[in-house]
Order: structure tokens, then C-alpha cells, then sequence
């Protein structure tokens, strides 16, 4: 049995799709896929990771709009724009060991990276 995520509030968007106070949550932050993190056009590094870890971009013609880091049950822990994201680099040294998911906004391209803490 497939078991999915309800969250529900005082809203009316969800990852820009209209919601009316009620959404499930996809397997897209998640997701076990094995070709889900091959993504070459973002490379996260170093992982697993200590106290900080920096974010590359091999295309110059995908801008980083904004990151959200998540925990391994999809709680979103931090949101940066790109304002906000200097030297390309996160500092993860307030955070507990264990696995992390980084979802990276780029012009029009959603790509999610698994982060190892330790």
C-alpha cells in the first residue's frame, strides 16, 4: 500500500498550483528513483558534509533562482533566494547528522539533491 502525505492550512497555492487549503505531497522531494540524482548540471559537494557545503554549476545558462533544504520526512528547514546564497555555499554546522534533501530552483528547472550530514 502506497501511503501519501496530506498537509493541509490557510492556503491557496501549492508549488504554484492552486490548492484550496488541501495538498498531497509528491514523491518529488523524496523520491527513491535511482536516476532522480543524476543531474550533472548541478553538482553539490562535498558529500556527506561537515559544516558546509557549495553548490556548482556547470551551465552557465542556468541561473539559481532560489534552494530549500528539507529533512528526510519533507519539512522545509531553510530557504534561501539568490540573494541569499553567497559564494555558492550552504552552512549546514547547525544541523544534526543525518539526510538531507536540497531542492534547487533554476530558470524554469526544479532539481533535488540528497545531502549526507556526519
Amino acid at each position: 500500500m502506497a501511503r501519501k502525505i496530506i498537509i493541509g492550512g490557510d492556503f491557496t497555492s501549492f508549488n504554484t498550483i492552486n490548492k484550496n487549503r488541501l495538498a498531497r505531497l509528491g514523491n518529488t522531494i523524496l523520491s527513491t528513483n535511482a536516476n532522480y540524482y543524476e543531474n550533472t548540471e548541478i553538482t553539490v559537494y562535498p558529500n556527506p558534509a561537515e559544516d558546509k557545503i557549495f553548490i556548482e554549476n556547470s551551465h552557465s545558462t542556468l541561473l539559481l533562482t532560489s534552494l530549500k533544504l528539507y529533512n528526510s520526512i519533507g519539512q522545509e528547514l531553510k530557504s534561501y533566494k539568490s540573494t541569499e546564497i553567497l559564494d555558492n555555499s550552504i552552512n549546514l554546522k547547525e544541523l544534526p547528522n543525518g539526510i538531507y534533501y536540497l531542492q534547487i530552483t533554476t530558470n524554469g528547472k526544479i532539481i533535488t539533491k540528497k545531502i549526507i550530514k556526519k
